[in-house]
């Protein structure tokens, strides 16, 4: 499992029709919203993209959510210890709690 940035080549870095090979089309228009070009940062799991996090506010502490689509594998929360650690050193922020939540069809 891996929490991918904002801009991460699966999804800008390849051609539109090449993305399915990583992610489901829904899935796709879900987090990248085609009006303004903001992406929502993807979360990946056995090498597809299944869904989205997001750490709240801009403090050093603050809360992460993570949200998977509807159809695909739940994330263990113990998968979660390796990627929040490394989001903690890139970011330079301390997560003080982890959400899981799926998103609503």
């Amino acid at each position: 499992m891996r929490l991918l940035p904002e801009f991460e080549a699966l999804m800008c870095g390849y051609d539109p029709s090449g993305r399915d090979r990583f992610a489901e089309p829904e899935h796709l228009r879900r987090l990248w919203n085609q009006s303004n070009g903001m992406v929502l940062p993807p979360l990946l799991v056995d090498g597809r993209i299944t869904g989205y996090w997001r750490a709240a506010g801009s403090a050093k502490r603050c809360p992460l959510e993570v949200v998977w689509f509807a159809g695909t594998r739940e994330p263990r929360a113990d998968e979660l210890d390796a990627p929040v650690a490394g989001l903690e050193a890139a970011l330079d922020i301390t997560i003080t709690a982890v959400t899981l939540s799926r998103e609503a069809a």
